[in-house]
């Protein structure tokens, strides 16, 4: 079965080849916001649509125009694929519309970051040698990668991306033979499930978590940037210096978090084959409490952490399920199955009637580890509890290290329990 996937690589190019690569963001940009202005005009005078197919061939015509030579420097794909991504917009904004959520399709800006899209026409334009990448109209550029792409997988595309630090990255969409298939049975020690918590990132009875807190422990000296940054005048090179100084901060915070997810689903996926989480409304309980909105998106990031485990369990053959959003995890007693009518968030510890007492996130865990085994039944796959098989294990110690910007992180196994080391340079 062929499947699609992402190298993001960094690039270093030359000064030419910076040049031509800045000439070409700004003319998929300057496409896009003419074609986008055409298209609300057009709506707004008579209620008529302008195809994907029209906006292309007007490319051509406003390249012959006096003054628009410039287009002609750059190649003439990402200004075609920008377009393709700018009818797809379009027909998502109306679909929106429809359904009545808010909608709206924005005008590129300069001083947001920038990329573009390329195809590998005939399968030769786009290719790897040694540690260069050729890109059409720049050639051979430098990029570093840890692993090798293998040759047997084909480059289909290749995003190219400016930060707005100034770096240079490069995403290679190829496509590969997967053959990888889940295993139609599951040992019982193998499934892992927990709850989300914004106070231990996770709450499981296998493992213990902890919440970082990647960006409120750098939170005060990001509010002394933002203030230098206010106090700047506007359009003076002070300002855009403070303003780099500023996007490096936010992308240290987001490379340390990035770092500990994707050692966290690496150990997670290594020692076990079966995963249950909630679909959880991210959006709907920040709007219920505020107070959780840096917690959950910036702090750790849980709808990011949970969509890179579940690729990783597909890419490795595991097998993920997601249990409702209204499966009354929290409120279902793990022992006896009762459900309270009302369950205040200030409760920490599950009381039942029946006398049970729990702690309330550890009793989630387990209700979402029930109902994970009872969707895993459904969809086929046998569970079953291995003879000899004991949780409490002698200590098993695994540790690693992996450099993320200013971060290395480490994991330290143990009987049950993965606890996050973090060692800050």
């Amino acid at each position: 079965m062929k499947q699609n996937k992402a190298y993001k690589v960094r690039l270093y190019p030359t000064t030419v080849q910076e040049e031509l690569l800045n000439k070409t963001f700004g003319a998929t940009r300057y496409i896009w916001n003419i074609v986008l202005s055409y298209r609300n005009d057009l709506y707004a005078y008579n209620k008529s649509s302008y195809s994907k197919n029209d906006s292309i061939k007007a490319i051509t015509e406003i390249k012959q125009i006096e003054g628009y030579e410039w287009l002609k420097e750059v190649e003439t794909t990402p200004l075609q694929q920008s377009l393709v991504d700018q009818d797809i917009a379009y027909k998502n904004y109306f679909r929106n519309i429809k359904k009545g959520k808010k909608t709206s399709i924005r005008f590129k800006s300069k001083h947001n970051a920038q990329s573009y899209r390329t195809i590998n026409a005939h399968g030769t334009s786009i290719r790897i040698e040694g540690n260069k990448l050729r890109i059409p109209k720049l050639e051979f550029v430098k990029f570093r990668y840890r692993k090798s792409i293998p040759d047997t997988e084909i480059i289909k595309s290749v995003t190219i991306s400016k930060t707005l630090t100034g770096k240079y990255f490069a995403s290679i969409l190829v496509e590969y033979e997967h053959d990888i298939k889940p295993p139609v049975k599951l040992d019982i020690s193998k499934i892992f499930a927990a709850d989300m918590s914004c106070k231990d990132f996770m709450v499981s009875e296998q493992m213990e978590f902890e919440n970082q807190k990647f960006y409120r422990r750098n939170q005060r000296r990001l509010a002394i940037k933002q203030r230098q940054l206010s106090s700047k005048k506007k359009g003076s090179h002070n300002r855009l210096k403070q303003k780099h100084r500023l996007a490096r901060h936010y992308e240290n915070t987001t490379n340390q978090r990035r770092g500990f997810q994707r050692n966290l689903v690496h150990l997670l996926t290594q020692k076990f084959d079966g995963f249950c989480f909630e679909d959880l409304n991210i959006e709907g309980m920040k709007l219920f409490n505020s107070g959780i909105s840096k917690t959950v998106t910036s702090d750790f990031s849980w709808n990011e952490f949970i969509s890179y485990l579940e690729w990783k369990c597909k890419d490795k053959g595991k097998h993920f399920t997601k249990i409702s959003r209204w499966f009354p995890s929290s409120k279902m007693c793990s022992e006896c199955g009762t459900i309270k009518d009302e369950l205040l968030l200030s409760e920490r510890t599950f009381k039942c009637d029946c006398g049970f007492e729990i702690d309330r996130d550890i009793n989630a865990a387990r209700n979402i580890f029930n109902a994970g085994i009872e969707q895993f039944k459904e969809n086929g796959i046998r569970i079953y509890n291995s003879t000899g098989v004991n949780l409490t294990n002698p200590t098993i110690e695994y540790m690693e290290s992996h450099a993320c910007g200013v971060m290395s992180v480490g994991y330290e196994l143990s009987p049950g329990i993965i606890q996050p080391i973090i060692n800050q340079k």
